[in-house]
């Protein structure tokens, strides 16, 4: 009965041990979780994007209506292990006062005035893998 008892209790611990998994495993993202559909919010004093991404390209325009002289822009990239994303900020008149062409694991947080109107957020991916957000809104 002893031996019995130890025998039981020996394959017991080899199926608990080797049933079990590790806390990271479980903690994963699932694949299917990379969706390629960004989150978007546009209001008169607030535009926000976000993404997680595999293999995406997509050239992404958003027109916008920001009347104020100073904006402040928050734009980070993680995990990326391939492609690029490139931001940019036109105004009204044509000039361009916020250009990122990102290759790499990034963040960035900056305030600045613009001397015209903000009329248009370009966000272009090519062959993108990673995660990616960008807000802009008023800063005063």
């Amino acid at each position: 009965m002893n031996s019995y008892f130890k025998l039981v209790s020996i394959l017991f611990l080899f199926v608990v041990i080797t049933s079990c998994k590790k806390i990271e495993d479980s903690l994963s993202i699932p694949e299917e979780i990379y969706n390629n559909t960004p989150a978007v919010s546009i209001t008169n004093e607030n535009f926000s994007y976000a993404i997680k991404a595999k293999y995406f390209t997509k050239d992404e325009n958003y027109n916008l209506n920001f009347t104020s002289d100073s904006v402040k822009v928050s734009v980070a990239a993680s995990n990326l292990t391939a492609g690029s994303v490139k931001v940019e900020i036109t105004l009204k008149d044509g000039s361009k006062p916020f250009y990122r062409n990102l290759l790499t694991n990034y963040a960035l947080s900056e305030q600045f005035k613009v001397k015209s109107e903000i009329s248009k957020v370009n966000i272009t991916f090519t062959n993108f893998t990673g995660d990616f957000a960008f807000n802009m809104k008023t800063a005063y």
